[in-house]
């Protein structure tokens, strides 16, 4: 299932951006590229790589890419809630770096470890805004 229009990564301009400008996070199986932001637009816009250079045949990136964007489907939820009552926009991009399909479990938790640290992130964010936005007594 795909994910809705507004939460895709579209234009190339958009991406490189990220590449540029990106925080880099690590899990067993991706490297995640975000940005935080608090522009008009709040919620995830995320995208997703499988490179042809470690997965050669197309089949097997099918299967990954549908075993990751069921995961992250699945795992989204709670770092969107927070990301739309902070009125914060998260970009982010998944980027896949085993050589081999792995398991939708192991993918799984891959994707959970990467949320977690994300949520993290984002509440260090918050707080510093918040301390920034508060007045000094």
């Amino acid at each position: 299932m795909k994910f809705p229009k507004r939460e895709r990564l579209h234009t190339h301009k958009e991406v490189s951006e990220l590449f540029k400008s990106g925080h880099f996070l690590y899990s067993d199986c991706y490297k995640f590229i975000y940005t935080i932001s608090s522009d008009a637009d709040t919620g995830i816009r995320i995208g997703i790589s499988i490179p042809k250079k470690h997965i050669k045949h197309a089949v097997q990136r099918n299967l990954i890419k549908r075993r990751t964007t069921e995961s992250i489907r699945q795992k989204k939820h709670s770092v969107s809630h927070l990301c739309i009552e902070n009125g914060i926009n998260l970009t982010a991009f998944f980027i896949y770096k085993k050589n081999y399909p792995e398991s939708f479990e192991t993918i799984g938790k891959s994707i959970d470890t990467i949320i977690e640290k994300t949520i993290k992130v984002i509440h260090a964010d918050i707080e510093k805004s918040n301390a920034r936005t508060e007045p000094e007594q």
